[in-house]
């Protein structure tokens, strides 16, 4: 296997943990709505600072915190695991541009190469 083969297949396993990093993200999302949706339904008056900071103690009120909290969770390391693999990702592009030999540079040095044959020939020739 080439190192070029070895990047490509890298790149597609980052790729694929990348989808389930925002897969991650949008489960957060749910979870955290559905945890926000009990709490209202739960407690009639809760008092809020970003979160409910004063339950009932009915169960489903705790149950609501808890799926909110997940969901804030799940949501901050999705996004974080998101910009992690993206990064990875486009290191290892960057290195398969890298690896890939340039075909302007090959061809340039075909032109140049031959252009220098040339002159020494007439240089050659013409002593």
């Amino acid at each position: 296997m080439s190192y070029g083969d070895f990047l490509y297949r890298k790149a597609e396993d980052i790729a694929r943990n990348e989808i389930l990093s925002f897969l991650t993200v949008i489960l957060g999302t749910v979870i955290l709505m559905g945890g926000l949706l009990v709490t209202i339904i739960a407690a009639e008056q809760p008092k809020w600072f970003l979160l409910p900071y004063q339950l009932p103690s009915y169960p489903s009120a705790f149950l609501g915190l808890i799926l909110t909290l997940t969901g804030f969770l799940l949501v901050s390391v999705g996004f974080i695991m998101v910009i992690y693999y993206d990064r990875r990702k486009s290191w290892c592009m960057n290195q398969m541009e890298e690896s890939r030999p340039d075909k302007k540079g090959v061809v340039t040095e075909l032109k140049l190469e031959r252009i220098r044959r040339i002159l020494e020939e007439h240089a050659r020739s013409g002593k």
